[in-house]
């Protein structure tokens, strides 16, 4: 059983606990009174001390804007004196200095409520454009004397525009400005445009052209070049202007590479395109109006074609160049698209002078005739207009057409290699060509093989006139068989034409085999007009179709008469046609031993039983020529356009002799 605790010990100690919080309470609120008293009494100690302290940031405060104040009131004094001297003795403390002018102005700006700081930002804005104008002095002066320094040779500028143009057009060649230049040159560019002068890229638009320009006059650029003077100009001299346009072209898209990347290692964005364009754009409007002035020049017939397609070609190579490095740039749209027209204005140029090319040969009507029944000048002309124009690879510009010679979209439809065609041939040139040229406007391929017919068409149009007139021409020889001899040298040299330019004319395997054909009908003509009445006439003596006479005396005269007759035949035939002319090597041996096949065995039999009889007692008077003479005068003389005497060459042989 526990014992209970008594209750007197616990209410003991909570009584003692009680009257001590009484006393801590008492004591507390003593010295809170006793505090609060301190605080009341020490208030305007603190008060006071708080306003000092105060007093004292302030003043610090105003020391430090007075004394940043004066420091940019007299920064412009400072540095004007370095300043004046510009940037060429030292540019990095030139620059620490114009900067520190630039910062003045900044600040004295905002405090232009100041009278002394609207004076010291006047002095600082002066001082500050006197710079300005010595840094664009200094770079002006730096990028001429570099563009002067690193000017490149012509010949490395044709070996560029020439070999290497597809890599030289989309990546910088030309050594343009490098190193320490290029860094002082970038370095002041940066603080004109810091400052917000602009002037500054006007500057480098006109040195950098300038310079480019003289670039270009080392390939034959002629600024001032205008349509008059190239009107005055001969076929040759305009042939060697295109010539030098085409490279001066080729040169453009080089140089404007280079330009580009020199540009952007200048300049920030926008500002590396603008000054690029700046820069190139004179001699792209130059030579974009030269070419537009060549296009236009209606002097030297239908030769200009040459001209034309040699410049729509180099155009062609250099303008998908030209957008990839410049198309993205939409200043420079204006150009690329005025270069498209120019392409198509170039190609529709061309083929009108195709077109004037093919009514010229249709209308030909002169008299004018060989004498030697060889190749008529007109046709040798002709043939060599054919070849040489389809020399080219862009000859198909003269079969094919854009829409508008002024929509762009005319240039992609005109690069085709091969192009939308209707074929067609018409009964005269002119239609023929209209029909060859024209290209749906929808952007439809036709097959290549449709594009060679179309072609073809138009090249045996001009063959058909051209033949056509060369048939008009042999009528008016008074010897047909000479005019047999000039169609079959013309036709024959319209055909061997067309085989060496090993099918570039694309006449069609009908045509060839059908003017083949007519080779061998003239020859045949020729062959019936000259020989067939001696053979003829010696094939009847032969087969005793002519009767001999029975008379001894008479039958000696009727003998000499037929050696007479055969004599008087083969010597003048001799005579004449030694003087006409089969300039094919393969065709005169054709027709000679056409000759010797249908001639030779007539006349050996007869030779072989007339040239021994007794029919006279100067028997070397009648037989004149042996069979082998006849063969020997046949292939060593006939056609060689040398017209023999035979009193030189007839053989002398003694009575009773058998003459060789």
């Amino acid at each position: 059983m526990t014992t209970p605790i008594s209750s007197d010990p616990l209410r003991d100690g909570l009584l003692a606990y009680n009257h001590l919080s009484i006393g801590s309470s008492n004591l507390l609120s003593g010295l809170q009174q006793q505090l609060d008293l301190l605080v009341v009494a020490t208030t305007p100690i603190s008060t006071r001390a708080l306003a000092l302290m105060s007093a004292e940031e302030n003043i610090c405060l105003t020391k430090a804007y007075i004394d940043e104040l004066l420091g940019h009131l007299e920064t412009s004094h400072k540095v004007e004196s370095f300043l004046k001297s510009g940037p060429g003795r030292d540019i990095d403390t030139y620059l620490r200095h114009l900067e520190a002018l630039e910062a003045a102005l900044k600040y004295l700006e905002t405090h232009s409520d100041l009278l002394s700081a609207q004076e010291a930002y006047g002095h600082a804005e002066l001082v500050h454009g006197k710079a300005m104008k010595d840094c664009e002095a200094d770079f002006g002066s730096t990028l001429g004397q570099q563009g002067s320094a690193t000017m490149p040779s012509a010949a490395l500028l044709t070996k560029q525009a020439t070999e290497n143009l597809q890599v030289a057009a989309v990546q910088a060649q030309l050594e343009v400005i490098s190193g320490p230049p290029l860094d002082r040159l970038q370095r002041l560019a940066a603080a004109m445009m810091n400052s917000q002068h602009m002037t500054c890229v006007d500057v480098y638009k006109q040195v950098r052209g300038r310079t480019v320009e003289s670039i270009m006059r080392l390939v034959g650029y002629e600024p001032n070049s205008t349509l008059s003077s190239l009107q005055v100009q001969s076929a040759d001299q305009l042939e060697k202007t295109v010539n030098s346009w085409n490279l001066q072209l080729r040169v453009m898209a080089v140089v404007a590479a280079s330009e580009l990347d020199l540009a952007r290692s200048i300049w920030p964005s926008p500002f590396d395109e603008a000054a690029c364009i700046g820069v190139l754009s004179s001699v792209m409007r130059t030579l974009i109006q030269q070419g537009s002035d060549v296009a236009g020049l209606r002097k030297g017939g239908s030769s200009r074609v040459f001209v034309l397609l040699e410049m729509n070609k180099h155009l062609k190579e250099v303008l998908p160049l030209l957008e990839e490095l410049l198309g993205h740039m939409n200043r420079f749209g204006q150009y690329l698209s005025e270069l498209r027209n120019l392409y198509t204005l170039l190609a529709r140029t061309a083929r009108s002078a195709f077109s004037e090319f093919e009514m010229s040969v249709e209308r030909d009507n002169s008299k004018a005739q060989t004498v030697d029944g060889t190749v008529h000048p007109q046709c040798a002309h002709i043939l060599s207009f054919l070849r040489r124009l389809f020399s080219y690879p862009n000859t198909e510009v003269l079969f094919s057409t854009g829409r508008d010679a002024h929509d762009d979209d005319a240039y992609n439809e005109e690069a085709r290699s091969t192009s939308g065609m209707s074929a067609g041939q018409s009964s005269t040139a002119a239609d023929s060509s209209r029909k060859a040229a024209k290209v749906a406007d929808s952007p439809v391929s036709v097959s290549s093989s449709h594009a060679t017919q179309t072609v073809g068409a138009a090249v045996e149009t001009v063959m058909g006139g051209l033949l056509h007139s060369m048939e008009f021409k042999s009528k008016l020889y008074k010897i047909p068989a000479l005019g047999a001899v000039f169609l079959m040298n013309n036709v024959n040299y319209m055909v061997s034409a067309s085989d060496k330019t090993e099918g570039k004319l694309m006449l069609s395997k009908t045509w060839l085999k059908k003017h083949r054909d007519m080779v061998e009908e003239y020859a045949q003509q020729y062959h019936a007009l000259t020989w067939q009445p001696v053979v003829k006439a010696l094939e009847r003596i032969l087969s005793g179709e002519e009767v001999q006479p029975s008379d001894h005396a008479k039958w000696r005269e009727w003998v000499k008469a037929k050696w007479k007759a055969f004599n008087t035949a083969f010597e003048a035939i001799y005579m004449a046609q030694t003087g006409w002319t089969i300039p094919d090597a393969r065709l005169k041996c054709s027709v000679r031993k056409a000759i010797k096949q249908d001639l030779l065995p007539a006349y050996e039999a007869f030779f072989e039983e007339y040239s021994t009889v007794e029919f006279s007692v100067n028997r070397s008077k009648y037989v004149r020529y042996s069979p082998d003479k006849v063969e020997a005068f046949i292939d060593k003389d006939l056609f060689e356009g040398q017209p023999m005497d035979f009193t030189k060459v007839r053989p002398q042989a003694t009575s009773g002799s058998r003459p060789l």
